[in-house]
């Protein structure tokens, strides 16, 4: 008897929240502790920025209609750089049309930026399946910084865990936060 695959057939899009902190990095006149305290004030406020951080995400992370052709489930892999995905397991692909995600991060030009992704993010179902989203990677150059006029643009990705038991229409949130330097 050879077997049956199984297709269950489920759609995934991510939503992303983005959260901002505006916190200065600190710096070297703050910690001395021979130096005046109005060098300090002095130091504070010119390192304070005058233009707050604002996160936009423009294309929402979407790996699309996916099925299941077995019962241990498997990955996909959307690569951030070209925007493909990649199979390992028993999932493959229904066709449609699977997005990176985008954000914009826009405040004070020339301004150099750390910005964060979780390392994890589960996502859920209505009738209550789960999958997992790791291993976030970012088109980010390794020094973050906003251009002259204050606008900084990547796109994102992730692998997608999913395993034999899914099946629905899954939802997650990706926080992203950024800070000044």
């Amino acid at each position: 008897m050879g077997m049956i695959p199984i297709f269950r057939p489920f759609c995934l899009m991510l939503l992303c929240l983005a959260a901002l902190t505006v916190q200065p990095a600190p710096n070297a006149l703050a910690q001395c502790r021979l130096c005046s305290d109005s060098e300090k004030a002095k130091e504070s406020k010119e390192k304070k920025p005058s233009k707050a951080l604002h996160i936009n995400i423009t294309t929402a992370l979407d790996f699309d209609r996916l099925a299941l052709t077995g019962q241990s489930g498997g990955e996909v892999e959307l690569d951030p750089y070209n925007g493909q995905r990649n199979f390992r397991g028993e999932v493959e692909g229904l066709g449609g049309m699977w997005l990176s995600g985008e954000a914009v991060i826009t405040g004070e030009p020339g301004r150099g930026i750390r910005i964060t992704l979780p390392a994890q993010v589960t996502l859920r179902a209505p009738g209550g399946g789960k999958a997992e989203l790791m291993s976030m990677e970012t088109t980010l150059p390794a020094a973050p910084q906003l251009d002259a006029t204050g606008r900084l643009t990547f796109a994102f990705g992730g692998r997608l865990r999913v395993d034999g038991n899914a099946s629905g229409h899954y939802r997650g949130r990706i926080r992203i936060t950024a800070n000044y330097e």
